[in-house]
């Protein structure tokens, strides 16, 4: 049984998803301390110009809080300023108006007030909308309290899980002598950016999923899985 693990992003990188295609099981992290400015809370799209960050503005309620228990900052027009961006440097690409419709109605629901319950909810539409058959997990439903690696290593224990694929970021602070003495494999993501089609002059890698969903529709799936070294 291979896992993967991650905080929930807004509209991931490419990345993200290879690690999903690459699992029988992606484990949301939702009950663990929100890092501000990171890709939690902004993605890169691209423009003419160049890339271009979208930042949702938060409202943490502590110094120190849990991704779902950070909340959205509607005080703030945010959601409209987003999709017109996405909209107008997108809606020539050929998959547009396949996705579009369904990815605005998720970023304009006002029901959809916390950080990870919106990043997940656009997550599991794309995961549906690629036919990606991986199970969805939420740290928060196992109950597990322990912390740093021991934290991965008992969710992945709790999940029955055999391997573990971890993003190489991680290689500098987690334990990974963990995994071994607790009979798991540890294996770090093989993802190998390669150019698809894009718009606006020259491929630019590390953007989010939605450059490669607009512009290659469901070929977006066999891009990810041919995706390694």
């Amino acid at each position: 049984m291979i896992i993967s693990i991650h905080q929930p992003n807004y509209l991931p990188w490419v990345g993200f998803f290879y690690k999903i295609v690459k699992s029988d099981i992606f484990v949301i992290l939702d009950d663990v301390n929100y890092i501000k400015n990171s890709y939690a809370d902004r993605c890169t799209i691209k423009t003419p110009q160049g890339s271009c960050y979208l930042k949702i503005p938060v409202l943490a309620k502590n110094t120190v809080s849990l991704y779902n228990n950070t909340f959205l900052n509607d005080d703030i027009n945010w959601r409209e300023k987003h999709l017109k961006t996405i909209e107008v440097n997108y809606k020539k690409s050929k998959y547009f108006n396949v996705f579009f419709e369904n990815i605005r109605n998720i970023i304009l629901d006002s029901s959809l007030t916390d950080l990870s319950t919106f990043n997940s909810k656009l997550i599991q539409y794309i995961i549906t909308g690629l036919d990606i058959k991986t199970k969805l997990v939420f740290s928060s439903s196992l109950q597990v309290k322990s912390s740093s690696t021991q934290r991965l290593v008992d969710i992945i224990k709790k999940l029955s899980g055999t391997t573990y694929i971890s993003g190489h970021g991680a290689k500098g602070y987690q334990d990974e002598s963990l995994f071994s003495s607790n009979g798991i494999q540890l294996k770090y993501s093989d993802f190998l950016i390669k150019e698809y089609n894009q718009l606006w002059g020259d491929f630019l890698p590390g953007l989010s999923i939605i450059d490669l969903l607009f512009n290659n529709g469901k070929e977006s799936f066999d891009f990810l899985i041919k995706s390694s070294n």
